[in-house]
């Protein structure tokens, strides 16, 4: 007869109606006992799915031959039975219910889905707002334990919304009257980009190729990424719907492109441009991004309002200051340089 084990003691927290147990001395369980939340061979999957999920938009045709625009309903739903369907094929119950309440229920989806809103943002996160308020705290505030009410607000206006206003005056080219001016940080990843994508595709395969084999031979993933780059030599190019006035496309790279930028829209571009692009600088400096199509307001190839219609547009704001106590701009959506 085998000996009865002896269980550490359960206990039950009463609290009302409702009795809750406590285990002060669990079980000890290995690691290789454990349950498995999500294999490692279906990681990537996954991500790959909800990274499609994320960038897709009404405005932005499928890859299919008729370039079909879905609704965003069409797209959660899609999205929704995407991803259920592949937990429910891999028997990922667990994985399933953490996406599902936490991204794809209706009440997360319009938090972190870019098809929830009818523009396209220029950000993907937060990450913008959260620095600031990082700064706040670990250099204006850095002094103070849970200040009072009024003393963050004499320490925004007296510290913040000048550094703000200087911003703004840089952005709008009025800080340093009589330089050059550079390229912001995103215009000079936009220009990058550009050019990359306006070399042919042979070009491209094998600077990325020259790129790996510079490198050691020990180096991880060197291997699978120059087998990646032969059979991508080996692929056939795709057909796909490129609207140059929409600035849309259905190819898979425009569609999570930082930019919105794919190389079948910018060799269009070159080419309607004569290659200007290609030598100007003043090209980067003159480009406006919007929110809505098209999404680039490009000289030569999208036709502008006049001065007098984009008045009608014009938003007002009002700049606060310890030295200009208000001070009123206007400026166009479309216009409007971006930091």
């Amino acid at each position: 007869m085998a000996p009865k084990t002896c269980l550490p003691p359960v206990f039950i927290l009463k609290a009302g109606n409702s009795r809750i147990p406590i285990w002060p001395n669990p079980p000890c369980i290995l690691e290789s006992e454990r349950p498995i939340f999500c294999p490692k061979e279906l990681r990537s999957a996954i991500l790959e799915k909800f990274r499609i999920h994320l960038h897709q938009h009404p405005n932005i045709p499928l890859n299919d031959e008729a370039g079909t625009h879905l609704t965003a309903d069409e797209i959660h739903r899609g999205a929704v039975r995407d991803m259920y369907q592949f937990c429910f094929q891999h028997g990922l119950a667990q994985v399933w219910a953490y996406l599902w309440n936490r991204w794809y229920t209706p009440k997360q989806w319009p938090l972190w889905a870019r098809s929830a809103c009818d523009a396209i943002p220029r950000l993907k996160t937060t990450m913008v707002v959260e620095s600031l308020w990082k700064h706040v705290k670990r250099r204006d505030l850095a002094q103070f334990n849970r200040p009072r009410l009024d003393l963050v607000t004499h320490i925004v206006i007296t510290n913040v919304l000048p550094r703000v206003n200087r911003t703004l005056a840089y952005v709008r080219g009025i800080r340093r009257v009589g330089r050059a001016k550079a390229l912001a940080s995103w215009q000079v990843d936009f220009k990058a980009d550009w050019l990359d994508m306006s070399r042919t595709d042979e070009h491209r395969l094998v600077m990325k190729e020259l790129k790996l084999r510079k490198t050691p031979a020990n180096t991880k993933g060197r291997a699978e990424r120059l087998a990646e780059i032969a059979e991508e030599e080996q692929r056939q190019s795709g057909t796909y719907h490129t609207d140059l006035q929409q600035w849309t496309c259905s190819c898979p790279a425009y569609l999570i492109s930082r930019f919105l930028l794919c190389k079948h829209l910018v060799q269009l571009a070159n080419t309607a441009l004569d290659n200007k692009p290609l030598t100007s600088l003043r090209f980067f400096f003159d480009l406006r991004r919007c929110h809505h199509p098209p999404y680039y307001s490009i000289p030569g190839i999208h036709k502008f309002t006049s001065d007098t219609d984009a008045e009608d547009d014009a938003v007002e704001i009002l700049i606060l200051g310890p030295k200009r106590v208000s001070e009123h701009m206007q400026y166009h959506p479309c216009k409007m340089q971006i930091a």
